[in-house]
């Protein structure tokens, strides 16, 4: 068996500016509660739940470095970064759809006209 080299966890992660906020100054600045679940800092860290931080909109669907940032549980930021990659196959497949609509459309065009879609009436039998 052969394993893949991977890329570390400090190569895909989003390079942090220079003044961005620490993790407990973007907690303190939104009450101190996960933006997700509603939890409190003191309960996370109570339960040996860490406290992370993430952009409001995801740099990886074109947020910005610079972008706010909002307080996660450690629970929820691996919800969310599930969630992230099943958005991310779902988006890969409907461009792949998206591809294979635009061969059709030009390869041939027939087969996506009004008429054909209709059944018996375009030929096809029943």
């Amino acid at each position: 068996m052969q394993w893949l080299k991977q890329r570390s966890a400090n190569e895909r992660r989003p390079r942090k500016l220079s003044g961005d906020p620490t993790t407990l100054e973007v907690w303190k600045a939104n009450g101190e509660h996960c933006a997700f679940c509603g939890k409190s800092r003191d309960l996370c860290q109570g339960l040996g739940i860490g406290l992370t931080i993430q952009h409001v909109q995801p740099v990886v669907f074109g947020g910005a470095l610079d972008s706010p940032l909002i307080p996660f549980c450690a629970r929820c930021q691996q919800m969310s970064t599930d969630a992230l990659e099943e958005t991310r196959r779902i988006e890969a497949r409907i461009s792949t759809l998206q591809d294979v609509i635009r061969r059709i459309e030009e390869k041939a065009p027939h087969l996506l006209a009004e008429e054909s879609l209709d059944g018996p009436s375009a030929g096809w039998s029943s």
